[in-house]
């Protein structure tokens, strides 16, 4: 994507590069799952141990009943505002 966008003089969204240095338990938490071998791709709706986080949080953050873990979906790209 870098390359066709630098082609087509685009803005390139493909790719995150952040402005600042990751927290330590972020770098932390990598280095633990490549150490226990979880070196794949999560499935695209996440694993049953996150959808069964974001399930138990939110109630917490909104009004919203949600059943996320039996029927939710979850996609990358988004964050709150």
């Amino acid at each position: 994507m870098t390359r066709l966008a630098k082609l087509h003089n685009a803005v390139n969204l493909s790719q995150g590069f952040p402005d600042f240095e990751a927290p330590a338990a972020i770098k932390d938490a990598a280095c633990a799952a490549i150490q226990d071998e979880q070196n794949q791709y999560a499935p695209p709706y996440g694993t049953k141990a996150f959808r069964d986080a974001i399930a138990s949080r939110w109630p917490h953050r909104t009004a919203v009943v949600n059943h996320v873990a039996a029927t939710g979906l979850l996609r990358d790209g988004a964050r709150p505002r």
